[in-house]
């Protein structure tokens, strides 16, 4: 995909995320062509906080890219914090279609 037309693209996705009822937060940024959003995760099973999202376009790969980061609820002498979690099984906590994949970075 050509970045002319990814970047054609977002505006209308920027309205398509905002009409979800688990988006918290969104930023449209349309100088880097960038949305990022923050979703409500009920998955209490692992005690997470919420998902941030980021979409952005890769220069590399010449596609869009989503980037994900996962908050999960922790307690520090008890008091609730919340934290950046990277999971192990990933697919456990994040259940997709076998043709998307994930990476990890930390």
């Amino acid at each position: 995909m050509r970045f002319e037309e990814y970047r054609a693209q977002l505006p209308s996705l920027k309205h398509s995320l905002q009409d979800c009822d688990k988006v918290k937060n969104l930023h449209y940024n349309p100088l880097k062509s960038t949305i990022h959003i923050h979703i409500q995760w009920d998955v209490t099973e692992f005690n997470i906080s919420h998902l941030e999202c980021k979409i952005t376009y890769s220069q590399a790969y010449h596609e869009p890219q989503l980037l994900l980061r996962i908050w999960k609820v922790t307690q520090i002498e008890g008091i609730d914090c919340i934290e950046p979690w990277f999971p192990k099984e990933l697919d456990h906590v994040l259940p997709m279609p076998k043709w998307f994949r994930f990476g990890l970075d930390a």
